[in-house]
């Protein structure tokens, strides 16, 4: 990607002893509102990860992440987004055998020049829950709107096989 301006920065985070228990609710905690674009934390086996993912300093992932794809998103958050607290009695499982990615978005701000961020996520956790969840994401990628037009338009069909029930949504545009 050619996004100048933009850094995408990576960090792996190791829920091991939590692995099995369930992500009842999930927030961010924003260390600095004006580097942050926006936070996404995704699944990755263990399997996919290597010496250079482990760093704590995170890599830079703009381009993606060699060697890693992440399994599921858990949750996205950008600036004003609520914690997500999910229905009673439900929650997503932290799966064995895997790290969370937590994929930073940072943006341009000239007068954020030699400023840190310590951004990161609060879980609540529970041992069970009655109805386990998924993440589903949807949504396209294959769009562009043409710089200065007036109007833009896409389209993306999506057929269900199942009944579901939404539980949340975070639209957003990079």
């Amino acid at each position: 990607l050619n996004e100048p301006g933009n850094e995408y920065r990576c960090f792996l985070l190791d829920p091991s002893e939590h692995a099995g228990r369930y992500i009842t609710a999930i927030g961010p905690e924003v260390g600095d509102l004006g580097l942050m674009h926006h936070i996404v934390l995704s699944t990755v086996s263990r399997d996919d990860v290597d010496e250079r993912h482990l760093d704590p300093s995170g890599w830079d992932c703009i381009n993606g992440s060699p060697g890693i794809d992440t399994d599921e998103m858990i949750a996205g958050f950008a600036p004003g987004t609520q914690p997500l607290v999910l229905p009673p009695g439900t929650g997503l499982q932290i799966p064995e055998d895997s790290y969370l990615l937590l994929d930073m978005h940072y943006f341009a701000n000239p007068d954020a020049v030699g400023r840190s961020d310590q951004t990161g996520v609060a879980l609540n956790l529970a041992d069970t829950v009655e109805k386990p969840l998924n993440m589903v994401t949807l949504g396209t990628f294959r769009f562009e709107i043409p710089a200065g037009a007036g109007a833009a338009r896409a389209e993306e069909s999506l057929r269900i096989r199942q009944d579901f029930e939404l539980s949340t949504m975070l639209p957003h545009i990079c």
